[in-house]
């Protein structure tokens, strides 16, 4: 299988044999599970990329010896993952993928045929004791579907269910859609957050104070879920106006919540809309799971 051939509208999950991974394929698996789709095991490797590969290369090991070894090693290991999870979910559909390239390249090119993709917060290359991998970050910033990052997280911890951050404008439609969505899916409540600038608290010492009762604010966030109750029924939804920058009360709110989902706007818009302010901030530091919705 390559790319080009992954079943559209599947599942991608990133393995790469961490810890973080397992936890991202467990979720992947139980996700495909609810919506229904197949579930692709991708594991992509440069051909010589380790320190011991290069050591025996340049110590005059023959070449192709040692790329088979590479390749044999990583279809074990993506074998392995597959056998895993066809055990613990029995009429899932699971299909593994093996791609010679940057594992970056390798997602965002399945990212073209699928639903989702998903991936552990941190892998196994020469960035994984940062809190987040090159690779994420990569991926969640140029995907063409939803990308969901999986934290290191406790599943029996009680969550207050899913949460996404609106900020009242049509750009906004499809992050809206896919929390709802994944609401309906997980039986959970939905947090709709809007945030807002108090002018009283930028006022100048000594100077008239500043008022104001944000109704707005409030009447924008109402009409962003204009529809969505009709369309999800099930879901039972909260809205909430929160003071501040949106990825600060995002990080601050999503540490009870089961997901946190934001959009990442297009690059024209400005900066703290792009995947360098808001997304990025939140894929960074929120203690929870994040999808990360394109427009």
């Amino acid at each position: 299988m390559s790319a080009h051939t992954i079943p559209s509208g599947a599942v991608v999950v990133g393995v790469d044999g961490s810890t973080s991974a397992l936890q991202a394929i467990d979720w992947a698996a139980r996700q495909a599970e609810r919506e229904h789709r197949p579930l692709v095991l991708l594991h992509a490797f440069r051909a010589i990329d380790t320190q011991a590969n290069l050591w025996l290369v340049r110590a005059g090991a023959d070449v192709s010896q040692v790329l088979g070894q590479v390749e044999g090693e990583a279809r074990a290991l993506v074998e392995q993952v597959a056998i895993l999870v066809r055990e613990s979910h029995p009429d899932l559909e699971v299909t593994t993928l093996l791609s010679v390239a940057d594992p970056r390249q390798a997602l965002l090119d399945a990212a073209a045929r699928a639903s989702l993709v998903v991936l552990g917060s941190r892998g196994r290359g020469p960035v994984r004791t940062l809190l987040l991998g090159s690779t994420s970050v990569a991926v969640a910033s140029h995907a063409t579907c939803p990308v969901v990052v999986v934290r290191p997280h406790h599943p029996g911890e009680v969550r207050r269910g899913v949460l996404v951050g609106v900020d009242g404008t049509d750009r906004c439609r499809a992050t809206l859609e896919f929390a709802y969505r994944q609401a309906a899916l997980h039986d959970l409540p939905l947090t709709v957050l809007h945030t807002y600038w108090d002018a009283a608290a930028l006022a100048p010492a000594g100077g008239p104070p500043l008022t104001g009762d944000y109704e707005a604010d409030r009447l924008l966030l109402a009409e962003s879920v204009s529809g969505m109750g009709e369309e999800y029924p099930e879901v039972r939804v909260q809205l909430e106006l929160a003071q501040g920058l949106p990825d600060a009360a995002l990080v601050r709110a999503s540490a009870h919540m089961n997901l946190v989902v934001v959009g990442r706007h297009p690059e024209h818009t400005l900066a703290r809309g792009t995947f360098g302010g808001i997304a990025r901030s939140v894929v960074e530091h929120s203690p929870t799971i994040v999808a990360v919705v394109p427009d």
